[in-house]
């Protein structure tokens, strides 16, 4: 690819019309509007620098570049809590395995940030890159910002410690896509695990192995253009965990409402107050998605509570609810492999995005459009609570089979493979 392929490669999330499925508010919080948005940006990342070379002289130790602890290995990169979770299975079945990201760290986890000053320098690309992709619109040239010279930042580092494999499980945001086509570019094997569901909106499958979690996302991904590399469907590792505490409850006892930034607070506030107070008997978990920062306003019922997602992952809230509602978020998946009645109600009123993952039209779970509907629906099933595991069998591959393996163990294998073949 050239270079201007290279950044409509990078940036397709972008250029799909994605975007204009957001709210307003989120839409330019994403985006990173004009100038002072973009020397914001910029800042930020030496504060980030600084700050992890402040460490590096406390502890003794750099917290990036360090060939001794990254030259060679195999790179398992997360940029997000979601990402890390989704791969920390790998952590004792691969060795060699040096834990990279731009600035993500855990407490258990010694990381390595790919980052450096200059990183910054590469942003001075932006007018070239610019000027190869014009004509765009206003609302993308943020996003062209961020993304100048971080392919060729990524290329740099991967010359000079050339890692065995890549592997990642976000393949469509600017700095994973960004380090997967620098890595293949320069012949280094890439493994994509996916950790979410996916939608038409993505870019094509560019790793070397493309490990999917079921039929759903290879066919969603056909759609989304050539597919590059071999695919291979391998269930959902981060599920097996959990998998033993599928909810065989008769009675709807406790009930989730999910919601993320795209969701409209008046009807995630309106839905909350109008059903909690009609099953007093019924405890109600509240739970945002990890980055919202908005406040809401819910009246103060005693069968109320909320669900902090730092102190507990999807798994863990749902492991605690007999049903949810959510609109749209991957958690409708997560519910129903756990055999939790879970129910789509559109809190966006976005009508381009209703169902953006398709678990409506795939009948794996029931829409409600009203909160009468919804009120409805619990009393029918409250003390009646059906079995809805083998609904998820399109999203979710290993659940059609008889002889069930260990979606972890089909991930080992496959990565292992793919490494005997260099």
């Amino acid at each position: 690819m050239n270079k201007k392929e290279t950044y409509q490669n990078i940036l397709h999330l972008f250029f799909s019309g994605y975007m204009d499925l957001l709210p307003e508010n989120l839409r330019k919080k994403t985006l990173l509007h004009g100038a002072k948005n973009w020397i914001i940006y910029a800042f930020r990342y030496i504060l980030v620098y600084k700050k992890l070379l402040a460490i590096s002289f406390i502890k003794g130790k750099l917290p990036f570049q360090n060939s001794k602890k990254i030259q060679g290995k195999i790179w398992v990169f997360a940029d997000t809590h979601n990402q890390y979770q989704s791969l920390q299975f790998l952590d004792k079945k691969l060795p060699d395995v040096a834990w990279v990201s731009r600035k993500f760290t855990t407490k258990d986890k010694p990381f390595i940030h790919l980052i450096g000053l200059s990183r910054l320098f590469k942003l001075l690309q932006f007018p070239t890159v610019f000027r190869l992709l014009s004509p765009i619109e206003n609302d993308v040239k943020g996003k062209l910002f961020e993304a100048s010279g971080q392919y060729d930042f990524f290329q740099k580092l991967l010359q000079k410690y050339r890692p065995k494999a890549l592997i990642l499980s976000n393949d469509h945001s600017i700095a994973p896509r960004s380090l997967l086509l620098a890595a293949n570019s320069l012949k280094i094997p890439t493994v994509y695990i996916q950790h979410a569901s996916v939608s038409p909106f993505f870019p094509n499958l560019e790793a070397s192995l493309n490990l999917l979690e079921g039929q759903h996302a290879y066919d969603v991904y056909k759609k989304c253009g050539k597919i590059n590399g071999i695919v291979k469907l391998i269930g959902m590792p981060k599920f097996e965990q959990y998998q033993h505490l599928q909810n065989h409850n008769t009675l709807i006892k406790k009930i989730g409402i999910a919601f993320n930034p795209s969701d409209q607070k008046m009807l995630i506030e309106a839905f909350i107050n109008e059903v909690v107070p009609q099953f007093p008997n019924i405890v109600f978990t509240f739970r945002k998605h990890p980055r919202e920062e908005r406040d809401f306003f819910f009246l103060a019922f005693p069968n109320l509570k909320e669900s902090l997602p730092r102190r507990e992952n999807a798994f863990e809230f749902l492991t605690q609810q007999d049903m949810i509602f959510a609109g749209d978020s991957s958690i409708h998946l997560e519910a129903t492999l756990l055999n939790i009645v879970s129910v789509y109600f559109d809190f966006t009123s976005i009508e381009d995005k209703f169902d953006y993952y398709g678990f409506v039209k795939n009948g794996m779970i029931p829409h409600l459009k009203t909160i009468q509907e919804s009120t409805d629906f619990i009393s029918k099933i409250k003390e009646n609570k059906p079995d809805v595991i083998h609904k998820a069998a399109y999203y979710n591959h290993l659940i059609q089979l008889s002889n069930r393996k260990s979606s972890t163990e089909l991930v080992i294998t496959q990565i292992q493979w793919l490494l005997s073949t260099q």
